[in-house]
């Protein structure tokens, strides 16, 4: 499922998925095996509560752009 950050700057492929509709896929289909893109737009960062760590037993996380992320912190700094 294609997911991006809800911040920062616009760019072609940023969509408006808000977390809150992602939370409410997952938790609608616990049985399903859900592989989010772009570290989940930041998603996972809230699985250190332990509510939304249960419930996202079934979540992956494609890190592929993690790359891009990284060269704009440095171009940046």
């Amino acid at each position: 499922m294609h997911t991006n950050e809800p911040i920062g700057h616009d760019y072609v492929g940023k969509t408006n998925t808000p977390l809150k509709d992602l939370e409410a896929f997952v938790n609608h289909h616990p049985e399903l095996k859900i592989v989010l893109a772009h570290w989940g737009g930041g998603i996972f960062m809230y699985e250190m509560m332990k509510e939304v760590r249960e419930r996202f037993k079934n979540v992956y996380y494609d890190n592929a752009a993690t790359v891009f992320y990284m060269i704009q912190k440095f171009i940046i700094l």
